[in-house]
């Protein structure tokens, strides 16, 4: 099995983040979405407002906050008629931001924060997907294994789609708690990190063919 971190730059590539507004600006996901264009390569404004997908004006706003918490540096200036053309690229190429940096009074606060950053994506594209199936409505029941489950349904009956048909939309969300030995879990953790492995690092690609998935999967050891 490949290094968890494979792709990772050495230790001393990385900038230790010290000060509180820099580690505020990268620990906020609304922020961070702006600041990721620049990251470890060159991009003028026109360019990183393309790929996030938000207004020049926004992205303008932004890049000026991020200058002035030197987070940013300019490394050219394109010259034309008018005002030249800036490219900026991150201060650093990789960093580390401690803990005792960040504004959050817990873990669990920044782990909530980046959760409920990526629902906004991941909450509009179930939803989509549920009125695809016309699955809108709940059931609700108790399982033989005695736990009650809720599951978005069409109705009463059983329906269960052949997740391999090609004429159904293609998306499923998992959830279940699972009662597995210390040995089975590590097995489980593996063959996951293994189909992960396998599709992870596609090179993004914008094009009819090509669309974008979100793929999130969590297997904890939950506690009483």
């Amino acid at each position: 099995m490949a290094e968890l971190n494979s792709g990772r730059p050495p230790a001393s590539a990385f900038c230790v983040v010290r000060d509180a507004g820099q580690a505020r600006l990268l620990s906020d996901p609304q922020s961070f979405r702006y600041f990721d264009p620049f990251i470890a390569q060159t991009r003028t404004v026109t360019a990183a407002a393309e790929e996030v997908g938000c207004a020049l004006d926004t992205m303008l706003y932004r890049v000026k906050v991020f200058l002035k918490a030197r987070l940013l540096r300019v490394v050219q200036e394109e010259r034309r008629a008018g005002r030249p053309i800036k490219h900026y690229r991150s201060s650093c190429d990789a960093y580390f931001v401690p803990f005792e940096a960040t504004p959050y009074a817990g873990l669990e606060e920044r782990i909530f924060e980046m959760r409920e950053a990526n629902g906004e994506q991941i909450v509009p594209a179930m939803a989509r997907l549920l009125r695809a199936f016309g699955w809108e409505g709940q059931r609700i029941y108790r399982h033989p294994d005695g736990a009650v489950w809720r599951e978005s349904a069409l109705d009463a009956e059983v329906n269960v789609p052949d997740v391999s048909d090609p004429r159904l939309p293609i998306g499923r969300q998992f959830f279940s708690e699972l009662y597995l030995l210390d040995d089975e879990a590590r097995a489980l953790q593996r063959e996951l990190y293994e189909v992960w492995e396998r599709y992870k690092g596609r090179e993004k690609r914008v094009d009819a063919a090509h669309k974008e998935y979100a793929l999130e999967v969590s297997f904890l050891k939950l506690e009483p």
